[in-house]
């Protein structure tokens, strides 16, 4: 985590206007970033912290082995991200929105049209009701382009 730290404080001290944003990752091999207090730490040691932001992705959640298979486990990992990370309204930068092809903790990246996998659609529907994800990117992720429109929709539709 130090390495990784030392390597965005060397990038934003190289750069003007730019920012770093670190997604989240499933666990497989060697990743870091698997839980959200291995991204705290890594924030706690960036120096430009205002140039800093992380973006979550629904799919690498699951596999990692948080249960966001409900409403109240998405918003429970937003609140351990408020918690290891800090205010999502300062560091959560974006969200990748896609379900999942494997099972919670499996620590296997296979992204899946929402609502086809083993996250469902309520969490969504969640997501997009909670107010720290207001103003930020919610990006749809999903392999099959020809339901994207659908999706947006479906998702919109939870606001409406």
């Amino acid at each position: 985590m130090d390495r990784v730290a030392d390597s965005v404080n060397r990038a934003l001290a190289d750069t003007a206007e730019v920012a770093v944003v670190i997604e989240n990752t499933a666990g497989q091999g060697g990743c870091l970033g698997v839980t959200l207090a291995e991204l705290g730490r890594i924030r706690e040691r960036v120096e430009d912290q205002s140039r800093l932001g992380f973006c979550l992705d629904t799919c690498h959640a699951l596999a990692a082995g948080y249960d966001v298979r409900t409403g109240d486990g998405m918003r429970r990992m937003l609140d351990e991200f408020e918690r290891e990370v800090g205010p999502a309204d300062r560091y959560l930068r974006g969200m990748h929105l896609n379900d999942t092809q494997n099972d919670l903790g499996s620590r296997v990246d296979r992204h899946a049209s929402l609502g086809t996998g083993r996250i469902g659609w309520e969490p969504f529907r969640a997501l997009m009701r909670d107010p720290r994800c207001r103003g930020i990117p919610l990006v749809i992720e999903t392999p099959d382009e020809d339901r994207w429109a659908g999706e947006v929709a479906a998702l919109l539709a939870a606001v409406s």
